[in-house]
């Protein structure tokens, strides 16, 4: 059994084992720890902390950096395990929600494992890929920090068909634009947005949407908010229509700021 809390030093760097849960390894922080550390060496009142195996819970940048140094290492051992690295982390507030996934997905998380290869798949950003498996709100983020995040196989799929569409409308706007600048605004995240509540609704047609934006190309254009965004692809898609025409939620009918909704599973 360790000796609890008690800051000890070593310079046997063979000593301490990385652990792969943990977050991946920046190159770029270990240099700037590097170059702090070189400056004025802290890590007397900043030890890092292993378990009893001497794998290393938290600080694997700093021992990286103290090892490049050949400095030597302050650190205390604890009886945390591989599952507190996480939460280690969350209360500290220095992992990102990216840095979460990673973690939950190198042990097996199936949730998580299903997300980052539909991140991956697709090149998308993670607040993008949240966006498309139906996620709104800010109360998502806990539930990636915990743990208890859920995507099932159904939301997985429909999240694959809403981006499906939204490819074809782009391309198909690439497609009839001889100008690339005028379309930067398609790749906008307040145009993304606004394109997926369209094709996620029930009575959506794209047949009618890619005819008018063949006829009204020049009506689109970068607007402002995700809102002008809306507001445009309604009227591209409702062009001369006086009935069946389609109306769009408001951001404040399909956004709560509190807790999360799952919008695809209403």
């Amino acid at each position: 059994m360790p000796e609890q809390n008690q800051v000890k030093i070593t310079r046997d760097y063979n000593l301490f084992k990385m652990v792969s849960e943990n977050r991946d390894i920046k190159e770029v922080h270990v240099k700037k720890l590097t170059e702090s550390i070189s400056e004025n060496n802290l890590m007397s009142i900043n030890p890092i902390i292993v378990n009893e195996n001497f794998e290393i819970i938290d600080g694997q940048h700093r021992y990286l950096a103290c090892k490049k140094l050949n400095v030597p290492i302050y650190y205390f051992q604890s009886t945390l395990t591989h599952d507190d690295i996480a939460h280690l982390n969350s209360v500290s507030e220095r992992w990102r929600s990216k840095d979460f996934l990673e973690y939950y997905s190198k042990i097996g998380k199936p949730e998580f494992l299903r997300f980052k290869d539909f991140l991956n798949k697709h090149n998308l950003t993670f607040e993008f890929g949240l966006l498309l498996t139906g996620y709104t709100g800010k109360g998502i983020y806990a539930s990636i920090r915990d743990g208890s995040f859920t995507l099932s196989q159904k939301a997985l799929d429909r999240a694959e068909s809403v981006l499906s569409k939204m490819k074809t409308i782009i391309e198909h706007i690439e497609n009839c634009s001889f100008d690339e600048k005028k379309i930067r605004f398609a790749y906008k995240l307040a145009f993304l947005k606004s394109l997926r509540r369209l094709v996620r609704l029930d009575d959506y047609n794209e047949e009618r949407m890619l005819n008018n934006i063949s006829l009204l190309l020049e009506r689109l254009r970068p607007c402002a908010s995700e809102e002008a965004y809306a507001e445009m692809l309604l009227y591209v898609y409702n062009y001369r229509r006086q009935i069946d025409k389609i109306e769009l939620p408001s951001i404040k009918e399909r956004y709560s700021n509190k807790g999360f909704m799952r919008d695809n599973e209403e």
